[in-house]
Parts: C-alpha cells; sequence; structure tokens
C-alpha cells in the first residue's frame, strides 16, 4: 500500500465514523452543541474527501509496475479506496435521515401525582389519537408520536369520576417535534412545563 492510499483511506473513513457517532448521539439526546458540532462535520467532512479524492488520484498515478505494483493491482487497491471513499454518502444520507425522523418526534410524560390513579389517559390532537390508559399513583408514563398536521395536543384523563381535558402544546404540526411533562396534582390539575426530548 502506497502512503497515499493510506492517506486516502484515512481521510475516507474519519468523516465516516464521525458521523455515525455524531448520529448515535443525537438519537440518545438531542442537544445545542451536537448541532454545532453536526455542522462542523459536514464542513469538516467534505474537506477531507477533497484530500481522500487527490490522494487516491496520486496513489492510481504513482503505483506503476515500476515501483512494485502490478497493474492489476493498482486498479484492484484503487477500486478498493474509490468504494471507501464513496460509503460517505449513503453513510451521511443514512445519518440524516434518522437524525430527522428522530427530531421529528413529539414525547408526552405523564406524572400521577395525585392520591387516586388515572384512567382512561388518552392524548389526542395534530392526527394523533394516542391511548395511554391506566396511570397509578405515583407512576410516571411516556408516549411518543408523529403529529401529522397542525392542530393543538391536548390530554384527556379520567380522575376522581370525572374526566379532565388539559392543552398540552397550543401548537404543533408536521416535522416539528417537542416535548412535554404534564403533572397531575392534588383535586386533579394538570400543570404543564416543556421539557427537552431525551
Amino acid at each position: 500500500m502506497t502512503r497515499a492510499l493510506g492517506i486516502s483511506l484515512v481521510c475516507s473513513a474519519l468523516p465516516q465514523l464521525v458521523a455515525i457517532v455524531l448520529c448515535i448521539s443525537w438519537l440518545e439526546r438531542e442537544s445545542q452543541w451536537l448541532l454545532i458540532a453536526g455542522i462542523i462535520a459536514i464542513y469538516g467532512g467534505l474537506a477531507l474527501l477533497l484530500v481522500s479524492a487527490i490522494a487516491l488520484l496520486r496513489h492510481f498515478v504513482t503505483a506503476s509496475p515500476r515501483v512494485g505494483h502490478s497493474n492489476a493491482r493498482r486498479w484492484l487497491s484503487t477500486a478498493i479506496g474509490a468504494a471507501v471513499l464513496g460509503a460517505n454518502f449513503p453513510v451521511a444520507g443514512v445519518c440524516m435521515v434518522l437524525a430527522l425522523d428522530a427530531s421529528t418526534w413529539y414525547s408526552v410524560v405523564i406524572e400521577n401525582a395525585s392520591p387516586h390513579p388515572l384512567t382512561e389517559a388518552r392524548i389526542v390532537g395534530g392526527g394523533c389519537d394516542q391511548l395511554v390508559g391506566t396511570i397509578a399513583v405515583g407512576e410516571r408514563v411516556a408516549a411518543s408520536m408523529h403529529i401529522q398536521h397542525d392542530g393543538t395536543l391536548s390530554l384527556l384523563v379520567r380522575c376522581e369520576g370525572a374526566t379532565s381535558e388539559t392543552v398540552l402544546d397550543t401548537y404543533v404540526t408536521n416535522g416539528l417535534g417537542g416535548g412535554v411533562h404534564a403533572r397531575v396534582g392534588e383535586g386533579c390539575v394538570i400543570t404543564v412545563t416543556r421539557e427537552p426530548r431525551h
């Protein structure tokens, strides 16, 4: 392997590794620094891919039979380098699709801090109708959904024999995620606060 081929392989593999690490981190927990790191990684990755392409071309030109490389070996090593270089695009595409999909989920955490069990808990709005069911005293339940269209997201819950409806978010829309925490307290009073998605 020539030095140029080695440089090409490293410059091709590094952006893929960084993209996969950032993608997994984003799926675990979205944060502002990951967004900034992703933007930096895109520009840095493009620069490395340019270096990789130049190094691969140099390898193809310099790895001649005169320096111990057969023509078939030169073509094979160049093809391998090109494959590693080209793999950056599907890897980047998959990571972008996964990250965008994760950012469009809307999460709702319902906490029952009342002295009574909650029944028939349901989240409705924006094209969603998700039954949560019964929530025991002291229990926290998380639900996630994809918003289908514009609307208002509400929580319906039966507490102490009466059904309460509370607005969780005054505006939700397709392609825009979010997260709220609904706490049902004494007297079935529901308090809603925004929280980051995990």
